[in-house]
């Protein structure tokens, strides 16, 4: 019988693993947000939402909110000014902390989850706000206050718009290499 020495680790072969891929450099990553397009992004996010909260306001006239509300039956536009509202404080946020914490990875993913998160929510926001829009069809018709509102109609189409802003923003941070998980 013979002994054999084995190796107490395993030693890779140069032939199969060439020293470039051992001793991977820092490569330069093309793939960048830069902070300027951020920045747009995040204003053009704030500006847009902050319209649709005033254009969805517009039709009260000196009423509240809560008197305009039972008297139209306008439950639902709650949801489209608090979604308008959170959201747009959100970006008014993440625009200025992106000048100071834009580089630390921790900032990258919350800012790719709340804008994840912003692009469901601005779709259904614009979903809700396009049924108003129409003159909301069971009971639209019999509260002819509120029937087929120039506001309410661009603030749909301006819901929309930012829809498609925030999807463009999270696609950017996702080609940036931000990771969800």
């Amino acid at each position: 019988m013979t002994l054999r020495r084995l190796r107490p680790f395993y030693a890779p072969s140069y032939t199969t693993y060439p020293p470039s891929t051992m001793h991977p450099k820092n490569a330069l990553n093309n793939r960048n947000y830069p902070l300027y397009a951020r920045l747009a992004a995040k204003a053009v996010q704030v500006i847009l939402g902050v319209a649709v909260i005033g254009l969805v306001l517009g039709p009260m006239k000196g009423n509240s909110f809560h008197d305009f509300v039972i008297r139209t039956n306008t439950e639902w536009q709650g949801l489209v000014l608090g979604i308008s509202v959170s959201f747009s404080f959100f970006s008014l946020v993440l625009g200025i902390t992106s000048c100071f914490a834009s580089n630390l990875h921790i900032w990258k993913k919350v800012d790719g989850l709340l804008t994840a998160a912003g692009c469901f929510f601005w779709l259904l926001a614009g979903f809700v706000e396009a049924y108003y829009a129409a003159c909301y069809p069971p009971n639209g018709p019999r509260i002819n206050l509120v029937c087929h509102r120039a506001e309410w109609i661009i603030a749909c189409i301006l819901a929309f718009i930012n829809f498609c802003v925030f999807v463009a923003d999270f696609v950017l941070s996702w080609m940036n290499g931000v990771s969800m998980l």
